[in-house]
């Protein structure tokens, strides 16, 4: 999936990770740093428990708003439902510093 994009390293983040595996496949190229957020403490911390890697980490959040600042994005991944809102994978997500 990433391959294809042109993207070549940086932030990925996984909104709607359920059990990680998605993210832990995304986090196997170790020139990206992976995120995976949900809005369930027992979803997170399950998927922390199954996937325990260097460049992978995994948290919560309100479902509605993503903490990052502007342009810090490589790849966002949205799976899940968030109160309809879009999903899919957006690549190329603006980034000053992109790899």
């Amino acid at each position: 999936m990433i391959e294809r994009s042109g993207v070549t390293g940086g932030l990925v983040v996984h909104v709607g990770c359920e059990d990680g595996d998605i993210a832990a496949a995304l986090a196997a190229d170790e020139r990206f740093l992976v995120q995976g957020l949900d809005t369930e403490p027992a979803v997170v911390q399950k998927a922390r428990s199954r996937h325990l890697r260097l460049n992978l980490y995994f948290r919560t959040f309100d479902g509605k708003t993503l903490a990052y600042g502007d342009s810090i994005l490589n790849v966002l991944v949205v799976s899940g439902d968030f109160g309809g809102k879009v999903k899919g994978v957006f690549f190329g997500c603006p980034c000053k510093n992109s790899a």
